[in-house]
């Protein structure tokens, strides 16, 4: 009985490693699209100005859900042409303590064809490709350790490798 329960909780925390896994992907999943197909452009700035509610749209709720509820904000209204000339106005949310060199002019990344996706140049999630990697890292050694225990159990624990 005693061993059914530890094997239980094993499960439950490869499953709880594998939940926490697909999350830490979804959020990578981000930074890896500015990496591969983000291009960079100057915007001119609207509108800045200092609040507690996040912008509206996919970007806020994925933001207050990896850092947690921000309480003071630096919005940033922006207005910027694709490459191929389509003009978009958007708005990025950052720390109040950012600083912005120029009041009329930022750089800001985007992913063309997509509505809503630019962001201030340099305000990436970098924290979530390194979860995404430490989760990787240890799914592989408890795959590994899983595939290890299973060897064991089908052919004897005196078999060497």
């Amino acid at each position: 009985m005693m061993d059914d329960d530890n094997e239980l909780r094993k499960a439950k925390w490869l499953l709880f490693m594998g939940v926490l896994f697909l999350f830490s992907a979804f959020f990578a999943y981000s930074e890896l699209r500015f990496a591969i197909w983000g291009k960079t452009t100057e915007a001119e700035i609207i509108e800045t100005f200092e609040t507690s509610e996040p912008g509206l749209g996919r970007k806020a709720v994925v933001r207050n859900v990896v850092n947690g509820p921000e309480k003071d904000i630096l919005a940033v209204k922006f207005r910027y042409k694709e490459e191929g000339g389509t003009l978009h106005e958007e708005r990025d949310d950052v720390p109040i303590t950012w600083t912005l060199d120029d009041p009329e002019k930022v750089t800001v990344q985007y992913i063309p064809g997509e509505p809503e996706s630019a962001r201030l140049a340099g305000h990436s999630n970098d924290g979530s490709v390194y979860l995404f990697l430490a989760m990787l890292a240890l799914l592989m050694f408890f795959g590994y350790r899983l595939y290890r225990h299973a060897s064991e159990a089908v052919h004897g624990s005196g078999r060497r490798r």
